[in-house]
């Protein structure tokens, strides 16, 4: 996440999002908290499924890995 929404790992930004519908949520007025004390600056895969959740950077949870 930086002051513009959310990037990878690399630093990189994000060309490509699959949110799931209503996600991500926790942005204040379409402004993403990226400080750490918004609470959903990370990204998962919900289980089963291919869209996306923002989540707590704090947990643990399996990983992609990127392929060079």
């Amino acid at each position: 996440c930086d002051g513009l929404g959310f990037i990878w790992t690399d630093g990189s930004p994000t060309a490509y999002t699959n949110w799931d519908d209503g996600e991500p949520n926790d942005f204040l007025g379409g402004v993403p908290h990226c400080d750490g004390t918004g609470g959903e600056d990370c990204t998962e895969m919900y289980h089963g499924g291919t869209s996306w959740n923002d989540l707590d950077c704090d947990t643990e949870m399996p990983f992609v890995c990127k392929l060079w």
